[in-house]
């Protein structure tokens, strides 16, 4: 029996890719939080506090991410410009967060607009809302948009240890 060859069609490859970018927004959700927790193993007993509790499977991303803020404030206290930084970093991490929850629970169609050039998608954040005049229009992208937030999901992890080993010279060694 000959094995049968299957062409994937414009309109497949279209949802490859964006599959293919939303599981890499996942994955890099899933680095970012094991670093988070990595960074607060060491930091935590590193300035005497306890954050066993933080790294558990049930516990939220965004405990952790507000921990670390916590204590990444009280490691860099002697330096303004390590906190400006550090501050617009959670910042950005936290936007990131958002938008990873968002677009793993929210519902995502394929407009006609899929098939012109550059193709669009649709996205609509997860809601039960019935009334037809309070809904939101969806939010219309292109892959390409897609993929910038995937990157930028994807450096956000880098980005803290570059900021970190910037301003080193500044941590506390541990606080009383």
């Amino acid at each position: 029996m000959q094995k049968k060859t299957y062409r994937l069609r414009p309109e497949d490859k279209f949802t490859s890719k964006f599959y293919g970018l939303l599981g890499r927004l996942v994955h890099a959700h899933a680095q970012l939080d094991f670093n988070v927790g990595l960074q607060l193993n060491w930091m935590g007993p590193h300035l005497g506090h306890d954050v066993s509790g933080l790294l558990q499977r049930t516990i939220p991303f965004a405990r952790r991410l507000t921990k670390l803020e916590e204590l990444t404030a009280d490691l860099f206290v002697n330096s303004e410009a390590a906190l400006v930084e550090l501050k617009d970093w959670f910042k950005e991490a936290a936007r990131l967060k958002q938008v990873r929850n968002d677009y793993v629970h929210g519902r995502w169609g394929v407009p006609r607009s899929a098939f012109e050039n550059p193709p669009r998608i649709e996205f609509v954040p997860l809601h039960w809302t019935m009334d037809v005049d309070a809904l939101e229009p969806p939010s219309v992208m292109t892959i390409d948009e897609l993929e910038q937030e995937v990157a930028a999901l994807q450096h956000l992890a880098g980005e803290y240890f570059r900021l970190t080993r910037k301003h080193e010279r500044w941590a506390v060694s541990r606080l009383a």
